[in-house]
């Protein structure tokens, strides 16, 4: 079992989700009853693929923090559905396109996003909906080639405050501005990988995160065929 992060440490991971058929097949035995109908429902084949390795891989992940054997991990939700596992450290995670993140922390609630870069249609539209005026004016203010980044930078900032705080977008987003006060909790720019943006949130304490672990495919299926505890070795530490 690796030891929890520290008090005032946050561990960040990324893990690139499109995986052998094996590895698929591997993590797809660690998953829940639920977790398969979720996998099933998917319409689209490498979207079921790829829900079951960040799925398979988060309790791979948790197994690594607290030494119990993956397949038997137990999710329950707090009172606004923010998911928990008793003896762990709070956690989050996140996913777009083939990329997935996940932040491991002690200190404190912590909420964590990410978004490949990329054009947003209707961005004008989602941005009058879920973005608070302030925000708005700032988003105006800029040249259109610079609108589309500046609103996933704001998106992923607000997505993980409403991650850490159990909220979901049902928080009224749309009163929530990003840009002001932040003496109850802090958010953290990230740049998890090439072409992606990200943002933690986590309540006001000096916690600070450290380099990035990057995981892949090849990763997985070095550990003994996806072992139930993760063998640290297998990652990379990466600035």
């Amino acid at each position: 079992m690796t030891p929890l992060p520290a008090a005032r440490e946050i561990d960040l991971w990324s893990l690139a989700l499109d995986a052998s058929p094996a590895t698929v097949a591997a993590l797809a035995a660690l998953l829940s009853e639920e977790e398969r109908e979720r996998a099933e429902r998917f319409a689209f084949a490498h979207l079921r693929r790829r829900f079951i390795v960040r799925r398979g891989a988060l309790r791979l992940l948790l197994g690594h923090y607290t030494g119990m054997e993956a397949g038997s991990i137990v999710f329950r939700h707090a009172g606004r559905g923010k998911p928990l596992v008793d003896g762990a450290p709070h956690f989050s995670a996140s996913h777009s396109g083939d990329l997935a993140i996940y932040a491991f922390t002690n200190a404190s609630e912590i909420g964590i996003d990410v978004e490949r870069i990329r054009g947003v249609e209707d961005a004008e539209g989602i941005a009058k909906r879920f973005f608070a005026p302030e925000e708005l004016t700032q988003i105006a203010a800029l040249r259109a080639e610079e609108r589309d980044h500046a609103f996933l930078k704001l998106w992923t900032r607000k997505e993980a405050y409403l991650k850490a705080t159990g909220d979901g977008l049902s928080g009224s987003p749309d009163a929530l501005s990003v840009l002001l006060d932040e003496s109850t909790w802090r958010i953290h720019e990230l740049t998890p990988a090439d072409g992606f943006i990200g943002a933690l949130a986590i309540r006001n304490c000096d916690a600070a995160h450290g380099p990035w672990r990057h995981l892949s495919s090849s990763d997985l299926s070095r550990n003994r065929a996806i072992s139930p505890v993760m063998d640290a070795s297998s990652f990379h530490h990466t600035k």
